[in-house]
């Protein structure tokens, strides 16, 4: 999501005259995109602006040593260019959450939903005011008229980000993206169709489809193609808000089915889903199109009913078991499906049971990747106001440790099954320090041209054979050039 938000921004910035640079000492604007979901990332963004801080002391003192030095006449040999101080702006999540605590650190704090004004944020500050800040959120901003462009992170791995929507209305009690980047607003379907159709043209081999909550897209000023039966949400689940997604318009199944026809060799992912929007018409869509990939984030956050209700998910450990299942069942054909999840750890109230549960869980699904945290607090979540932190963090680390020995041999064994089967691979990028290009297969397991790979081009696709495993990355020699169509025929 900050990839896309970061290559929104240069798409704004660049119709103003704006040019990213490679070296950030000679940018004259340093723009940090920013996350509040946990802690460790708030900090590492406090300690990056601390840095800059110094940095601009620094000019600024190198600055006025030569500026005494001309007026003695004395030679100086600095660049005005990379002596000047540098413009500092703040823009995400953090500068949504703290906006008021940046102090002298910023000069520019824009929120999710104000990157449209960043040039004129830009234009205050060169005019002689000393902050500039927008971090109004809104209730229908999209950003559907503008093109992402390419800021350094994906162009030439011929993959790209696209947002379907931006918000979320699930209210998770350890959740601050509600009160960060506001409530859920879609994305209209044709202009996600055009986009992905530009996608397309360029060349680009990937899509994936960006949302806090992806899979709950629903467009109601469009007609489906077929009126489908059933619920919204899957069997068993809830949400906590009142839903104005009635069960007419376009749903996220819906929009599979068209973004896959525009281009069945562009490899479609998404993520981040919601558990209780794998309705089956989501899931009958990746079943029938082969260029959605069989990688399925499913994230369950704890195996403790108990818990789950204080973290307000929706759904029982029960109804996650049955629904993981029935995606299991539907989709049980020979290209199968990966699953990987979030977990939280020592959740306010979490007991020991709790957390055994959790790792009951671990052992009985076969998750691909774990992405495992100790809870962190969120000022301002739901859980900060009504819950008691009360799990010490001795034992959150404790817990999270075993969590962490308990699922990576079984991650690392997942991966060890692929060797001597073929998978479909594109080549991402190179990695300069092993010298070895990469990819990912259709189950989101990095992968290294490992072998015979010597004429590998970037962008293509290529059948591999897997012929070694080293934990959760795979290594495999080229069989022969092929495409998604032809591999999974």
């Amino acid at each position: 999501m900050n990839v896309n938000d970061s290559d929104l921004v240069y798409g704004i910035l660049q119709n103003y005259g704006y040019e990213k640079t490679e070296n950030a000492e000679m940018a004259d604007v340093r723009l940090i995109m920013t996350c509040s979901v946990r802690d460790k990332p708030e900090r590492v963004v406090w300690a990056h602006l601390q840095k800059i801080k110094h940095e601009n002391a620094k000019k600024d003192r190198k600055m006025s040593k030569n500026v005494n030095n001309v007026k003695n006449s004395e030679t100086a040999d600095f660049d005005p260019k990379t002596s000047q101080k540098q413009l500092v702006g703040v823009l995400g999540c953090m500068a949504e959450r703290v906006r008021d605590n940046f102090g002298d650190l910023a000069d520019i704090i824009a929120g999710p939903d104000s990157y449209r004004s960043l040039p004129f944020l830009l234009a205050d500050i060169e005019a002689g005011n000393k902050l500039a800040f927008n971090v109004e959120l809104s209730n229908d901003e999209t950003y559907s008229d503008i093109l992402p462009v390419d800021s350094g992170n994906i162009g030439t791995n011929k993959s790209s980000f696209l947002s379907i929507s931006r918000g979320c209305d699930n209210m998770c009690t350890f959740c601050i993206v509600p009160f960060t980047r506001g409530r859920e607003r879609n994305k209209p379907m044709m202009e996600i169709l055009k986009e992905v159709q530009q996608v397309s043209d360029s060349g680009q081999k990937e899509v994936v489809l960006l949302g806090q909550n992806v899979n709950s897209y629903r467009d109601l000023s469009v007609e489906p193609r077929v009126q489908v039966s059933g619920n919204v949400r899957a069997d068993g689940f809830k949400t906590v808000y009142q839903s104005k997604k009635l069960e007419i318009g376009s749903d996220f199944g819906e929009l599979l089915d068209r973004v896959a026809e525009i281009d069945p060799e562009l490899t479609i992912r998404f993520t981040s889903p919601h558990p209780k929007d794998f309705n089956d018409n989501v899931i009958h869509s990746i079943k029938r199109n082969k260029n959605i990939a069989r990688w399925l984030h499913f994230p369950l956050q704890s195996g403790s009913t108990n818990v789950l209700k204080s973290m307000r998910r929706g759904y029982t450990r029960e109804a996650y078991d049955t629904l993981f299942h029935r995606i299991k069942h539907v989709l049980n054909d020979h290209r199968g499906v990966s699953f990987s999840t979030d977990m939280i750890v020592g959740f306010c109230g979490e007991s020991e049971d709790d957390h055994l549960a959790s790792l009951d869980a671990i052992n009985q699904y076969s998750f691909s990747q774990i992405f495992a945290f100790a809870y962190s607090e969120r000022p301002g979540s739901p859980a900060s106001r009504k819950l008691k932190d009360d799990v010490e963090e001795i034992v959150k680390k404790r817990r999270l440790n075993e969590m962490i020995r308990l699922y990576t041999p079984k991650i690392n064994e997942i991966a060890s099954t692929f060797v001597g089967k073929r998978v479909l691979a594109f080549a991402h990028r190179e990695n300069f320090k092993l010298q070895k290009l990469y990819g990912f297969t259709d189950t989101f397991h990095k992968i290294y041209f490992h072998e015979n790979s010597e004429n590998v081009e970037l962008g293509q696709y290529y059948d591999l054979e897997v012929v070694e495993s080293k934990g959760r990355v795979l290594y495999g020699k080229v069989v022969n050039k092929s495409s998604v169509s032809e591999f999974y025929t």
